[in-house]
Formats: C-alpha cells, structure tokens, sequence
C-alpha cells in the first residue's frame, strides 16, 4: 500500500512529466523522480534512498551542508555518517578527543566555518559521562566541550537534534523529554562566541495536539524562511512519527521563542521488523533549495522493537509545506565577529 500511495502522489505531482516507473520507487541510490515532483506532495509517503550498516547503534540526528551538498549524520556508537543527495555514503569517520569514545551522541549540525560541527549527547545511567555539546573540526576531532545546566532535570541539556541557523550563527537544540511526563524542549545558542551563550530556552515544545510527553528525534533549520522542522515521535517509541514545522518568531533570538505551524505523520506502524518500510524514523536532514525535500534516518528495529537491525536505512520525504516568514532583520549582537570571519 505504501509504495502504491507513493507512485499515485509521485505520478500526480509530476503531471505532464509522465508516471513514475515502479523502479523509482523502494530502489537503493536510485534518482526517484526529480525532487520538484517530491516537494509537491508533502509528507504523504516516503521513498527508500539507501542504507548505511554499522559495526553496532544506529543513525541518529543528521544536517544538511548547503555548501558541499552533503549531510551529515552522527550515530549511536561516535561516528559521523556522510551522504550525498541520494544517500549514497560517502565516508564515515570516528569522533576523536575529548571524551571520545563513550558519549552517547545523538544529535548533530553542521558549523559555520570550514566544514566544522557540532555533537549534542543523552545522558546515560549506566556510564559516567553527562550530557554535553561538542564543537568539532572539519575531521571530527573535538575542539570545544561545553556543558549547559537544565533547570527541569538536574542534570544537563540532553540533544536530541541540533540545527545551525548559517545565517546568524544561532545553533538551535531540541531538549530530550527526560525525565518521563516531561515535554521535549527548544533551546537556541550564539556559537559566534566561545563559549556559546544560551540566548533563549528552554522553551516547551508546542507540540501539535498541545502539551504531552512527546519525545524528539531530530531537528532542521530552513534559513529561506525562517522555520524549524522537528522529528516527533510517541512518549515510548512505539507509535506515530511525524515532522513538525515552527516559525522562529524572532531570529534575532532574544525572546520570541516558536510557534506551531504544522505536521504531517510519516509513520505509524514502527517495528516491522528489517525491510525498507519507515520502521523508527529519528534523524532527519533538510535539503534546502528551489525543490527542498527531507532525507531521514530509520532505525530499522526487529519486530519487537527490541533492537536495532543493520544496516539501517535512508529514506527521503518531502518537507512539511508549512511556510513560515523571517519576521525580523538577521542581525545579531556578534555581527561584527560574523563579518570579520570572511573579511580579507
């Protein structure tokens, strides 16, 4: 039913284009028809890309890089995944330095200089290391360590997806729904400083449906309008994924905080079991441009949602069509520090 749904919208949103042939669909590294056709019909179905096995874990939080044409996802087990449009691999590199190995990462955003990032990590019972978030270099190898109390948990900030606002230099992070019966929360950050400074948050995430123990799993900036796109799943895992559109109310980032948009739901049977179904969706990666589509990260869990099965998937959607407005200028306190980055 899924691959039929999909062909229907792929065939309709192309028009006079012609159908798409059946093996554009559900193929490893095939060039679907073209993303245009993909953008029109937002979040009615997903479309297989490809698939990345790991030595153990899974893919968690990914970003697309506008500049390389590339995203980045970081895994479970400290490694950063590369791929290219069509989810073809093209490296995968350990996390160095620091505390590495042994944070249990799960979100990631690219920098904004040349080819660095950013790490964000759960908390875990059984290990000794508390949340952090990681600068690194262009080779993944730690730079920077900061740690930003949480006035909810006691314990520190818990990424489960970051995002970079290139235009501002304002990283954004949504907080894990830790401990259970809390809500996942937005925080934004001025990474044009070090060390970053908390410039608003947390704020509790609007959720579609109002406040509920809702959990995150993955977070997108789209500069062109101004709006985030978050990956929500059910409170245990176990039931619908959907993407979640925000306004940034104010990207000068002083109080505004976020307000809701829209949702579409990419998923609601998890735990099929291995298969290129969407099985546990997490991650996601924004793919910014004239036709903007998602790539995500599904975690391709056995039947009993016991455990990961590898190799974990990729699979591409359209964006949520929920169009937001920059409602302000874009020019932060640190302006000047902006420029002189690019300055001759």
């Amino acid at each position: 039913m899924r691959i039929l749904l999909a062909l229907g919208v792929l065939s309709a949103a192309m028009g006079t284009a012609g159908s798409a042939p059946a093996s554009d669909v559900n193929v490893a590294g095939d060039p679907w028809p073209a993303p245009a056709s993909i953008a029109l019909a937002p979040c009615t179905d997903d479309v297989f890309c490809g698939e990345q096995a790991l030595s153990d874990g899974f893919i968690a939080d990914g970003e697309w890089n506008t500049t390389t044409s590339q995203a980045g996802f970081v895994t479970t087990i400290n490694s950063i995944v590369v791929v290219g449009p069509l989810c073809n691999t093209v490296s995968v590199t350990d996390i160095t330095g620091g505390d590495f190995p042994g944070p249990v990462t799960r979100a990631f955003a690219w920098g904004i200089e040349n080819g660095d990032a950013w790490v964000g990590t759960w908390y875990s019972a059984t290990g000794p290391l508390l949340p952090k978030l990681y600068h690194l270099d262009a080779t993944f190898n730690v730079i920077g360590t900061y740690a930003y109390p949480d006035p909810l948990t006691g314990l520190d900030m818990q990424f489960s997806g970051l995002a970079m606002d290139v235009t501002s230099g304002h990283l954004w992070g949504i907080l894990r729904n830790n401990p259970a019966g809390t809500i996942s929360r937005f925080v934004e950050l001025d990474v044009n400083v070090d060390p970053p400074v908390l410039l608003q948050g947390p704020i509790d995430t609007p959720w579609p449906g109002g406040p509920s123990a809702r959990s995150s799993a993955g977070l997108e900036y789209s500069s062109a309008d101004c709006t985030l796109i978050a990956m929500r799943q059910d409170s245990n895992n176990l039931g619908e994924t959907a993407l979640v559109a925000f306004q940034d109310v104010d990207p000068l980032g002083t109080a505004g905080g976020v307000s809701l948009l829209g949702d579409c739901s990419i998923a609601t049977t998890p735990c099929v079991g291995a298969g290129q179904a969407s099985n546990r969706p997490w991650g996601v990666a924004l793919v910014e441009g004239d036709a903007s589509y998602i790539i995500y990260s599904d975690l391709n869990v056995d039947a009993g949602c016991a455990a990961p099965v590898q190799p974990i998937d990729f699979h591409v959607i359209a964006r949520p069509q929920f169009t937001g407005v920059c409602l302000s200028p874009v020019e932060p306190s640190t302006w000047g520090q902006i420029k002189s980055r690019y300055s001759n």
